[in-house]
């Protein structure tokens, strides 16, 4: 397999299982979402917003009767999106994938150069995913000030980020 197949497989699977897990835990002792639910659909529910957060933005529960913790959640699956080459919005997993692994060569001084897969992953890629982040957090940032002069008297501040978040993954 070549390093982006790797890195779209790897991530993607991160986030289906971590997502699958955070709504799960997060929403089990919720009775508008997953409480009142046998134990199997609670898995599949969970399951199926992992992805969907992701990808085509269904949804099985009410979305307004989640946790706040879980929207808040949300809007990161949605900002990081799908992998290149398919349909879905978002960052996309590769990018999220390079500053992830940027970030933890800071944390651990590891240096300078990145490596996915024992490959190096040039400067300019590193500075394109940056950049990619930079202007959607920007753009968010935006968002939300216009927002909340405009709207911020009637919605809770959490609700306007999560709309904006999915409009801008979109």
């Amino acid at each position: 397999l070549s390093t982006h197949t790797k890195v779209v497989l790897s991530i993607s699977l991160i986030l289906f299982v971590s997502g699958t897990v955070f709504f799960c835990l997060a929403e089990m002792g919720n009775p508008s979402t997953l409480a009142s639910l046998p134990v199997s659909s609670r898995i599949l529910i969970s399951m199926f917003q992992s992805v969907t957060l992701r990808t085509a933005g269904f949804y099985t529960v009410n979305i307004g009767a989640c946790r706040r913790v879980t929207l808040l959640i949300m809007c990161v699956f949605m900002l990081i999106g799908g992998s290149p080459g398919g349909t879905a919005g978002g960052m996309k997993t590769t990018t999220a994938a390079i500053l992830a692994v940027a970030v933890k060569n800071l944390l651990h001084d590891e240096g300078n150069t990145i490596h996915i897969w024992k490959r190096r992953i040039q400067d300019s890629d590193f500075i394109h995913a940056f950049i990619i982040f930079s202007v959607y957090i920007g753009f968010l940032f935006a968002a939300t000030a216009i927002m909340l002069c405009t709207d911020g008297r009637t919605m809770d501040t959490l609700d306007l980020i999560y709309e904006e978040v999915s409009a801008i993954a979109t």
